[in-house]
């Protein structure tokens, strides 16, 4: 298994696996999950593709500052957070198929005000 680390150009710190393609200058990416660097909680891992029902992740050149392989910390937190996904009777797979408009107004607002959590406020 090829784990990679990706830095967007948005600032994202990503890890997945590189699967093979077919044009240069493309990367595909299998199951990637973010990084985020949180002061008071530590590292905080989370699948990048959570609202969508696809796996896997095409970049460009262009979507990219730096990729390479994972170090061993890197590869660590990757399997680590797939075990505890395919372990964990508290992962929860969100659906939003049956909810009101209201329902998505407040899961919204709730994602907003968690991530605002750990944003640098100046």
């Amino acid at each position: 298994m090829d784990i990679v680390h990706i830095k967007l150009n948005n600032g994202d710190d990503l890890i997945g696996r590189k699967i093979e393609h077919d044009r240069e200058g493309e990367y595909h990416i299998e199951d990637p999950i973010k990084i985020k660097f949180d002061p008071q909680c530590g590292i905080i891992a989370q699948s990048w593709l959570i609202l969508s029902e696809k796996d896997s992740v095409v970049f460009e050149d262009k979507d990219i500052m730096i990729i390479g392989h994972a170090n061993q910390r890197g590869a660590e937190y990757y399997k680590a957070f797939f075990e505890e996904k395919d372990d964990s009777d508290d992962y929860v797979e969100y659906n939003l198929e049956g909810k009101t408009e209201l329902d998505r107004e407040r899961e919204e607002m709730i994602i907003s005000y968690l991530e605002s959590k750990g944003e640098v406020k100046h």
